[in-house]
């Protein structure tokens, strides 16, 4: 949790939180982003948002989308689908849990950050605002 967590946070250091928004969050939380809020405040409004997303989006299950990686880890990659503007998590396991994805995989090079991807809504939890996709 050095600087590097805290920048990827949007933290500038001083305890409190650039929000970064886009399309139509943005436009609805104009007010809110200009406002200098507590890193707390934000996160809670943030938390909010994701619960509001993942509401909305279990009635896409199913569906497929474009997206782009935001982020590799170790348990899988971070995307943030172009339209509906919403994050979400490929779990590893769920990319290799597919025969003809392995397949394809071992023909096809890495995937890398920035890279656009098509992913499949798997699972969409309105408790805790989280959305598991897998690869298409």
């Amino acid at each position: 949790s050095g600087p590097a967590a805290r920048n990827r946070r949007g933290d500038r250091g001083d305890g409190r939180c650039r929000l970064a928004l886009r399309g139509a969050e943005a436009n609805r939380l104009a007010a809110f982003a200009a406002l200098d809020v507590p890193t707390s405040q934000a996160a809670t409004m943030m938390e909010a948002l994701k619960i509001k997303a993942a509401a909305f989006m279990v009635s896409r299950l199913g569906d497929d989308f474009e997206a782009v990686i935001t982020s590799i880890m170790p348990y899988g990659m971070f995307i943030e689908v172009i339209d509906p503007p919403v994050d979400g998590l490929v779990r590893n396991d769920t990319r290799e849990s597919e025969p003809s994805r392995k397949s394809r995989r071992s023909q096809s090079p890495r995937q890398t950050i920035g890279q656009i991807v098509q992913v499949k809504l798997i699972r969409a939890d309105r408790t805790n605002g989280q959305l598991d996709f897998s690869l298409v």
